[in-house]
């Protein structure tokens, strides 16, 4: 199949799971999905982004030779293209026989100070990948999510305090995730405790979840 012919199957928008087991079994789509993605032409490379996502979560070692390729798309100027990125490369690691990872580390665990909660957001879904593979990285990613507080985020050209509630969701979440290995229990314990007065219901829930699921609660 050539390029062209690949756009024009993404356009119909396909199911995004059946797609990737397709690709997973035609290789030589890979690549001209990188393309498309990489032209940032039309909304088929938001598509062609899902479809790699996809694989990274189910078949990452068929990925690997486009690690280099996944990291700059972490750097991209389209956000959407950007924010899915920082998405599969954690993904990555567990597949990682070449040390590309911790090349890529520094760069990636940058976007836990950006000013976007979006992309806070989706780096933070990866640490606990990252803490499993590099528990050594544990002191200062952990410590900087529970300094969350003094987090500037932005919001349509704003200074904005409430998505410091919202990444405080997404901190629970990833705690949730890595409180049987981490050395901070007791601070995760004592973050949930302060997130029950939060402003956000959904905020209050987790929270009350978390303390309820170790003991608590």
């Amino acid at each position: 199949m050539d390029k062209e012919s690949l756009v024009q199957e993404l356009k119909k928008k396909p199911d995004i799971d059946e797609f990737a087991v397709r690709v997973t079994e035609q290789t030589d789509l890979i690549p001209l999905l990188f393309e498309i993605i990489e032209d940032g032409a039309g909304s088929v490379k938001f598509t062609g982004e899902k479809v790699i996502r996809k694989i990274s979560e189910e078949k990452p070692e068929i990925l690997y030779p486009f690690f280099d390729r996944m990291e700059k798309l972490t750097k991209s100027e389209n956000s959407f293209t950007r924010w899915g990125f920082i998405l599969s490369l954690p993904n990555m690691i567990q597949t990682d026989k070449n040390g590309k990872w911790e090349k890529a580390a520094f760069r990636f665990l940058s976007f836990l100070d950006s000013d976007s909660v979006v992309e806070f957001g989706n780096a933070v879904a990866g640490l606990p990948g990252i803490l499993n593979a590099y528990p050594q990285m544990e002191d200062d990613i952990v410590q900087k999510l529970l300094s969350i507080e003094s987090h500037r985020f932005m919001h349509k050209g704003e200074v904005s305090p409430e998505c410091i509630n919202v990444a405080k969701g997404q901190i629970l979440d990833c705690f949730d995730d890595i409180y049987y290995m981490s050395k901070y229990k007791k601070e995760m314990i004592t973050f949930a405790q302060d997130c029950l007065n939060n402003r956000r219901n959904g905020v209050v829930k987790k929270a009350k979840a978390f303390l309820k699921k170790y003991g608590k609660g």
